[in-house]
């Protein structure tokens, strides 16, 4: 049975999203909006499938009040603080639609820990100062920013290990072509090429071991798919 014209199927009102609180639905927009007040006591229109998807927490001043947490608390938010820029980097791009990357990062589901969000000085603690010429990255490229997931790159490796991410990757193991895991955990690379192999070296990540098959593959001409 259809719904009575001017109806909703969710009734949010008196309920708290983050920091929204649901006055009333708004009656004159298009859609399903709905008149929300912020704990900052600020008023605002928000659609339901934000306010319900979490995709919206506030009217925006959860956000500047990080920003002005991270500047006073560690006194690392200078331009030219190398490892606080990497990070602040990071949480942009994964949370903040307006940021040039955030549909290859945020818009594809990549989050960042909660430890991580929570302050600058935990991801500190968890990686280090970020070594110069090195980057952050995630093992897995789909999976998330967190400990276990990520490690500091020398950028010229990150920037050829997205350039030759064609490169398919073995069936069975999962791992890329070229590439196979040591029993102590290290990953082999080694190549064949005009029959004859080739030993690449043994590498703490698969990133690494992957860069370096590319790398011969490019030396040698060889071309995959």
């Amino acid at each position: 049975m259809a719904r009575p014209k001017g109806t909703v199927k969710h009734n949010l009102v008196g309920k708290k999203f983050c920091r929204y609180t649901v006055i009333k639905r708004n009656m004159i927009k298009k859609g399903s909006f709905w008149e929300c007040e912020c704990e900052c006591g600020r008023v605002k229109d928000v659609s339901a499938y934000n306010l319900m998807s979490g995709t919206v927490k506030s009217c925006g001043c959860y956000h500047k009040e990080r920003v002005r947490e991270t500047q006073t608390t560690h006194g690392r938010a200078g331009k030219n603080d190398r490892t606080y820029k990497c990070y602040w980097n990071m949480i942009t791009r994964c949370t903040n639609p307006n940021n040039h990357h955030y549909y290859l990062y945020g818009a594809r589901g990549i989050k960042i820990c909660d430890r991580w969000l929570e302050s600058f000085l935990n991801f500190l603690e968890d990686m280090g100062e970020q070594p110069e010429g090195f980057q952050i990255e995630r093992k897995d490229n789909n999976g998330n920013y967190e400990l276990s997931n990520c490690i500091w790159l020398r950028a010229e490796l990150q920037v050829n290990n997205k350039r030759h991410r064609r490169v398919s990757a073995n069936k069975k193991s999962g791992l890329p072509l070229g590439v196979s895991r040591t029993k102590d955990g290290k990953f082999l690379a080694t190549l064949q090429i005009k029959k004859v192999r080739k030993y690449l070296g043994v590498f703490r990540t698969v990133i690494e071991a992957e860069c370096a098959v590319n790398k011969c593959l490019e030396e040698n001409n060889v071309e995959t798919t």
